[in-house]
C-alpha cells in the first residue's frame, strides 16, 4: 500500500493520485524477479556404449572414404606397375 505523504491515507499500489486529497503519489518500484541465467553451454550428445559404428559416426564416414579412395587408386597403382593388359 502507498500512503500519502499529504494526508497519510493508504492507497493502493496501483494508485497515481491519493483517493481522499488528490495529491500525485510518489512511485514505489514493483519488485520483480531477476530473469533466469541460459547456460550457453551444450552438453555433449550421448554415444551408445556398446562400441558399435552408432557410436563412432565420424570414424565410420572416414572409414568409407578411406576405402572408396583405395579403390579409386588401385587402377592407378596397378597402371604404374605395368601390369594391366589392355
Amino acid at each position: 500500500m502507498k500512503e500519502c505523504d499529504d494526508c497519510g491515507r493508504k492507497n493502493p499500489n496501483n494508485a497515481a493520485y491519493c483517493g481522499q486529497c488528490g495529491r500525485v503519489l510518489a512511485l514505489v518500484p514493483i519488485a520483480r524477479p531477476a530473469p533466469p541465467i541460459v547456460s550457453p553451454a551444450i552438453p555433449p550428445p550421448k554415444r551408445a556404449q556398446d562400441g558399435s559404428w552408432k557410436s563412432r559416426p565420424g570414424r565410420m564416414l572416414a572409414t568409407i572414404l578411406f576405402v572408396a579412395g583405395l579403390l579409386l587408386l588401385i587402377p592407378v597403382f596397378v597402371e604404374m606397375a605395368g601390369c594391366l593388359v589392355y
